[in-house]
């Protein structure tokens, strides 16, 4: 996969983890699932 693909992901990511909810790793499970 491409750095800057990854990149545009891992923001996309913590954006929308942050919006969701706090960014600890058990809020980040629900998130995912």
């Amino acid at each position: 996969m491409p750095a800057h693909m990854l990149q545009e992901i891992s923001s996309s990511y913590t954006t929308t983890t942050t919006i969701t909810a706090p960014p600890s790793g058990n809020e980040r499970e629900k998130v995912k699932t």
